[in-house]
């Protein structure tokens, strides 16, 4: 089986994805994509779990979680990268953190030691409901793995997201440290 019968036979069986969690218990983990990608994936199955850091961004209530959230992980290959849900559909309210490794040693301490760098939620023009995530992160280091975490904004958003990572990015950062 390849990388899209899994994913298909995990959204048919309503399993969890095996990106449900930054850290693999069983299965992977973060999914690794490429610095320059789309890739699909749906959260209609993924859990909340204790371990999930909130998102500061959200816009109704600041710190809290999302609901079926999926990791990510990419390498740098600039030292910028747009990171976007902007053209999910029919998935519609996305929330996005983006996090730095303190430890890359082993999965276990890059997951101990995320830092945040940057969080997105309800970007304008960002897609039609303008509820979908944009951010652009500079001052990366290429080389090196950063996570990102994916989660619906409620229950009733759940679905097949698209997460776009492209490297370098020439737009303005629209998200700022200081805003957490």
């Amino acid at each position: 089986w390849d990388r899209t019968c899994v994913q298909l036979a995990e959204q048919l069986c309503h399993y969890a994805p095996s990106n449900d969690k930054c850290q693999a218990t069983y299965g992977r983990g973060a999914l690794l994509v490429e610095a320059d990608s789309s890739t699909f994936m749906s959260n209609l199955a993924a859990t909340e779990s204790e371990s999930d850091p909130g998102f500061c961004c959200r816009g109704d209530t600041p710190g809290a979680t999302g609901f079926g959230t999926v990791w990510f992980k990419f390498v740098a290959t600039d030292t910028s990268a747009r990171v976007s849900t902007c053209n999910s559909a029919p998935a519609n309210d996305s929330l996005l953190d983006v996090f730095a490794v303190g430890d890359p040693t082993t999965e276990e301490t890059a997951c101990a030691t995320l830092s945040l760098i940057a969080c997105s939620d309800d970007v304008e023009g960002c897609s039609t409901s303008g509820h979908h995530g944009r951010v652009c992160i500079k001052g990366l280091t290429p080389g090196n793995t950063y996570y990102v975490m994916l989660a619906a904004k409620t229950p009733e958003t759940k679905g097949l997201y698209e997460l776009e990572i492209r490297s370098p990015c020439f737009e303005e950062p629209i998200w700022n440290p200081n805003d957490c």
